[in-house]
């Protein structure tokens, strides 16, 4: 950092002090204030949707890695894995595992949601990063209009104060000292506006274009969880001929808690069941 930027950091952070208490009168623009406002707004809740957006793919990941581990842990009910054929298809954990496993493969949720969900809205919050330091650049010029106005009104109320004499030490005249110090107010004020027009004209023009540019995004996350879920239902559904008829038979007519219940009441019965400690 140069000189020139460490004394201009300084008298930021002197006119920052002098406004939070009371001692500079702040220049207030009320549309500036309301776009800012309304800025800020989309950028906590876009930021916060990305996120989400995030978490909710972690979320797949993890269900989707779960399953296999619930897989392969169901196995050790059934045994090891079965070579043949015709015993393969008594056994309904092996044909599960390896129908999930063929979803899991087969899917391209991740890179479709990536491609149609992150990427779109990583790339609008991107964005914000810039702005913000348009705004900062305005509010720092700001700072530097009221500073400058302030030191014009302090000459204007006392002219024979050496301390209001900024512009040049070897130049006692007043008046000149004014009319300098009016003409650099003049530039600082220009510049200013230059700012803050840019922003009231194009931060509602940004606001405005969040709706066509995210809608796709949204109209992908619908479209992305149906199709995810509707190839799961589709390879998942195959295994219902895999069911046995009875199995299939009582559970339309509403009597697999029954078959259930009869088991458990069965393994109750037995004398290592019933020892009490």
């Amino acid at each position: 950092m140069s000189w020139s930027q460490i004394i201009k950091t300084i008298d930021q952070t002197k006119n920052k002090l002098m406004v939070q208490f009371g001692q500079l009168d702040q220049t207030t623009d009320t549309k500036f204030d309301y776009e800012e406002k309304r800025f800020k707004y989309l950028e906590n809740h876009s930021l916060k949707l990305q996120k989400l957006f995030k978490e909710y793919q972690n979320c797949i990941n993890i269900v989707k890695n779960t399953e296999i581990n619930i897989n392969h842990d169901i196995q050790s009910f059934y045994g090891p894995l079965i070579e043949n054929k015709e015993q393969e298809r008594k056994n309904f954990s092996q044909l599960y595992f390896k129908t999930m496993k063929s979803i899991n493969e087969s899917n391209d949720f991740t890179t479709s949601y990536n491609h149609c969900i992150l990427n779109p809205c990583s790339r609008f919050n991107s964005y914000f990063k810039d702005i913000n330091s348009y705004i900062k650049k305005r509010n720092d010029k700001l700072l530097e209009y009221d500073s400058m106005k302030n030191k014009v009104k302090k000459l204007c109320e006392n002219p024979s104060s050496s301390t209001t004499i900024i512009i040049s030490s070897s130049n006692s005249n007043p008046i000149e000292n004014l009319n300098k110090m009016n003409q650099e107010l003049t530039n600082i004020e220009n510049d200013f506006m230059l700012l803050n027009d840019d922003l009231k004209n194009e931060l509602p023009k940004f606001i405005n274009l969040r709706i066509p540019f995210l809608n796709p995004t949204f109209e992908s996350f619908v479209k992305l969880q149906l199709k995810y879920f509707n190839d799961n239902y589709k390879e998942l559904s195959k295994l219902q001929n895999t069911i046995d008829a009875n199995t299939k038979m009582l559970y339309e007519q509403d009597k697999l808690d029954d078959k259930l219940d009869n088991i458990l009441k069965r393994m109750r019965n037995l004398d290592i069941a019933g020892v009490q400690t």
